[in-house]
C-alpha cells in the first residue's frame, strides 16, 4: 500500500473514533441526566405508566346439578341510603365511572334514576323521600 492509501486509512479510522467517543459521551451525558440528576420525576412518569386503577366487578354463573337443572343464580341486589340530613338541594353520591371522586346531582335527578333502576313510580319515590324529609323536620 501506498503512503496515501495508509494516511487515507487512519483518517478514516480516526473519525470513526471520534464520532464512537462523541456518541459514548452523548450517552453516558443521558444516563447521568436521567439516573442521576432527573431520577425522580423519570420515576413518578414510569410509575404512573404502569399503575392504573380499574374496578372489576365479579360475575359468577349458575349453579347446575349433573342433569342441567339450574339449583341457584346470580341475582344483582343493592343497598340505597340516604342521609337527609347531610343532604341539602343536591346529593353527593360517588361517580359512575369507577374513580373515587363523587358529583352533585339534583333530588330530581336522583328519583328519577331511581325510579328507574328499582322499576317503581317515580311519584311514589317522590312522597316516599318527601314524607322522611318531614318527619325529620318535625323530630328536630
Amino acid at each position: 500500500m501506498s503512503s496515501t492509501a495508509i494516511d487515507t486509512v487512519k483518517k478514516r479510522m480516526r473519525f470513526v473514533l471520534l464520532l464512537s467517543v462523541i456518541l459514548l459521551v452523548v450517552i453516558l451525558g443521558r444516563l447521568v441526566w436521567v439516573q442521576g440528576i432527573n431520577a425522580t420525576s423519570v420515576a413518578n412518569a414510569a410509575q404512573e405508566n404502569r399503575e392504573r386503577q380499574e374496578t372489576i366487578a365479579p360475575t359468577r354463573g349458575s349453579i347446575e346439578d349433573r342433569n342441567g337443572t339450574t339449583l341457584a343464580v346470580s341475582v344483582d341486589r343493592y343497598d340505597l341510603v340516604i342521609d337527609q340530613r347531610q343532604q341539602d338541594e343536591n346529593i353527593r353520591r360517588a361517580k359512575r365511572d369507577g374513580s373515587n371522586g363523587h358529583e352533585m346531582v339534583s333530588w330530581d335527578q336522583a328519583i328519577d334514576e331511581l325510579a328507574d333502576a328499582l322499576d317503581q313510580d317515580r311519584e311514589e319515590l317522590a312522597k316516599r323521600f318527601a314524607r322522611k324529609e318531614m318527619q325529620l323536620l318535625k323530630a328536630t
